[in-house]
Order: C-alpha cells, then structure tokens, then sequence
C-alpha cells in the first residue's frame, strides 16, 4: 500500500477570525494531520453611507476586504502571502471551476460564494477563498504535517479599511460616501489522516509556495520583472493595472526569458487571450495574463515536462510589452 491507500481527507472548522479595519488577526493551525488546503469563508455587513457620494464594488470584487493573506511555518517562513485579490486569482486557476465568461461567478453559484451589494445601508457580504497548500488532489507534494514535533504553522489575515477610492479597497467611494463592515472569517482545514505504517506516509522533502510582488510600469515598451532564480516554478501570473484599473489592452505582447537567449514563449495579446480560453474555456478577469508550466491538458495537472528550475540559471524574467499610446497614470501603473 501507499500514502492514497493508507489514508483519508478530512475537512474541519478549525476557527474564526474577526474583523478589524487595517488590523491583523492570527490563527494558530491545530497539529493534527497533513494539511493539504485552507478554506476561507468571510460573511458580516457592509454598512454603506452615500452623503451624496457614490459607492460601488471594486472591479476586483470582495476579494480586496482582504489586504494581505499569509500562511507561515516555523519561525516566519512564508509558504503563502498574497494580497486577497491575488489569492482569489490563484484559486481562480486552480480549477476549472465554477466561474462564468466575464470573469465573475456564474449566476447559479452567485449565493453560495459571492454577495457583495453596496446600495445604501445594510448589505450582506459573504464570499470564498481557497489557500492551496499543495497544487491539487492528485499531486499531495507539499503537504505540511502539522502534528511534527515542532512544527508550529499560522494563518494570518490582514483586513483592508472598507472604503477608499482606488480599487485596491472593496468599496470605491466618492464625495462624502463611506462604509464601515462588521464580519469575521471562518477558517476550515483539509487535511489528511497520518497512516499507522511509516512506509506509508507521506513524502515531506518539497513544499508548494505562492508568492506576490508587485513591480511598477515604468514606461510604454518592454516592462522587464526580474523573478527569484531559486526554486522550482509551476505557474505565474501577471495582473496588469494601468491608471489604477485592470486592463487588458495596454498589453501588446509577453515574452519568457531565461539563460539571457533561451526564449520558450513570444506571445502577443491576442493569441495569448485566445490560448488561456481555450486551456480554460472561459475568460478570466481583466488584466490576467499568465504563464502556465503546469498544464497538460488539464489546468493544474501537469508533469515534469515544462517545469522551470531556476536555481542556477543565469538570468529569470517575465518580459511585458505595453503598447505605445498607453495613457498611464501617476504611480498607479503596476
């Protein structure tokens, strides 16, 4: 027998965590198991006051009430931190899902994970997010053990301030509007069960990290983002903000560029937009453009085939072309 044979998934509330506007809350994990993903599941009132202003959903849906998501092993080490835009676009791809062709969740879904209203006064928010530990549920590399002697992991979440006027908040706001949310984040773990025979369990020598940076447009042309050259790279993702918005336009083409001269991918926007549908079937949101090791023939189930090892290559870099007559924004190009 192996490690699928010897065990079985579990999936458990472990906590809550409440909210407080530009505030942190923690939750130690319990040590029991193989953790294997981290559920969120954030639900309270968002309380809108217009004042003659205006209030509407960022374009980046509730996501962003989530300032940053984080999940930390031993003494800091971060397997996980991204903001909570960035966390529902990880989970976005992890799958094939449930989300409609505009990017937003299909309507028969519409209740269940996602309800952000924002018209005057009291409105009920609740909605979903997945922290992948490992890749998916064939593929258990990464799995943490939580009961190791030890081992001490915690999940983090730092809560946004409800409203501002930049996208970056969950309600965009002008005038005098503004809004004040009261809600809490339930925290359910999928684990799986520790087998009795040593032989059977299973392997800890990897793990699967998901990290954000941002990196600034600097100009119309070639944007170069310079990646970490260390590690084994499944996936990235680029979402492209230009004056402040998500765009997909200011994009004339992307370019893969390792070793200096080795250039596996030279894709320009339309072609691009073209292949992430047809390996999803969908449109993804405004802005998404990625690029995906691990994906043959079914998104997140791949093989070792295209893979990149970074460690030791000369040179690691996401090249982004953004088309001349880009009207950009000050400091708000990313």
């Amino acid at each position: 027998m192996g490690f699928l044979e010897s065990t079985r998934q579990n999936i458990r509330r472990a906590g809550r965590l409440d909210f407080a506007s530009a505030g942190q809350a923690q939750l130690p994990l319990p040590r029991v198991g193989y953790l294997s993903k981290i559920h969120i599941h954030v639900t309270g009132t968002m309380d809108v006051t217009l004042g003659g202003g205006t209030a509407t959903l960022s374009e980046k849906g509730p996501w962003p009430l989530l300032r940053r998501v984080r999940y930390q092993i031993g003494s800091g080490t971060e397997l996980f931190n991204t903001s909570g835009y960035g966390a529902f676009l990880v989970d976005l791809m992890s799958k094939l899902g449930y989300e409609a062709d505009d990017g937003q969740v299909s309507a028969s879904f519409a209740s269940q994970i996602y309800n952000a209203p924002t018209a005057a006064g009291a409105n009920a928010w609740d909605f979903h997010l997945t922290i992948p530990i490992v890749p998916n549920d064939r593929d258990l590399l990464g799995l943490i053990l939580l009961q190791a002697e030890g081992t001490v992991t915690n999940l983090l979440l730092e809560w946004q301030v409800p409203y501002g006027i930049t996208q970056d908040f969950p309600v965009v706001v002008t005038g005098a509007a503004t809004a004040a949310f009261t809600g809490r984040a339930d925290i359910y773990l999928e684990t799986f069960t520790v087998p009795a025979e040593l032989e059977n369990q299973a392997p800890l020598d990897r793990v699967h990290q998901v990290l954000e940076q941002v990196s600034y447009i600097g100009a119309v042309g070639d944007n170069t983002v310079k990646l970490l050259e260390e590690n084994t790279y499944l996936r990235i993702l680029h979402s492209i903000e230009v004056n402040g918005l998500l765009n997909n336009d200011a994009l004339e083409s992307m370019q893969f560029r390792y070793n200096v001269t080795d250039v596996p991918y030279d894709i320009d926007r339309q072609m691009k937009l073209y292949l992430q549908r047809r390996d999803y079937v969908r449109d993804f949101p405004k802005g998404l453009f990625y690029w995906d090791f691990f994906n043959q023939g079914y998104p997140n189930y791949g093989g070792d085939r295209d893979l990149v090892m970074a460690s030791g290559l000369a040179e690691l870099e996401s090249i982004l072309r953004i088309a001349s007559g880009t009207s950009r924004g000050a400091n708000n190009n990313v």
